[in-house]
């Protein structure tokens, strides 16, 4: 098939589009809540965001942009069990975790410790990042990790 002249201004913008950033979804099936730091009170609710500053939300956002794996991820935890018990076998949990603003193609890593580049390879590693993260927010978060999905980055 031959190209459409009538299109070709089009076509040409469509090619210059560059994908923004993604998001990277972890699940996980908990033996009880997090034991957030800020409080018992974030267990009453069904999304907890996890990024204490528009700095870091900008650095996150900026490392993205150039294709690196941000250092330190913007998060949004959802915890439906916190308000829907009925999401999970009795006494259990789920939670969810959404990495904001991850980069569509990875470039690098902006702390170089991960050199993969294919979000195949880099997904466990960089949950693990997320998890290590999401302990300091929440201690003993792995301790009551029962299971895990298949990770997704889209």
């Amino acid at each position: 098939m031959r190209p459409d002249p009538k299109r070709k201004a089009f076509d040409e913008k469509v090619a210059r589009i560059r994908a923004g950033p993604g998001t990277m979804m972890i699940h996980l099936a908990l033996d009880s809540l997090p034991d957030w730091r800020a409080g018992d009170d974030l267990k009453r609710f069904a999304y907890v965001h996890v990024a204490p500053d528009l700095a870091m939300m900008s650095r996150a956002f900026a490392e993205a942009a150039a294709g690196l794996l941000p250092a330190e991820p913007v998060l949004v935890v959802g915890q439906p069990t916190a308000i829907d018990p009925t999401r999970a076998p009795p006494g259990k949990h789920v939670l969810w975790v959404q990495v904001r603003v991850v980069p569509a193609t990875i470039a690098g890593d902006s702390l170089g410790r991960i050199s993969a580049t294919a979000w195949d390879e880099v997904k466990e590693l960089y949950a693990e990042r997320v998890l290590d993260l999401l302990e300091t927010y929440a201690p003993g978060l792995r301790a009551k990790i029962t299971g895990t999905l298949n990770l997704v980055a889209a």
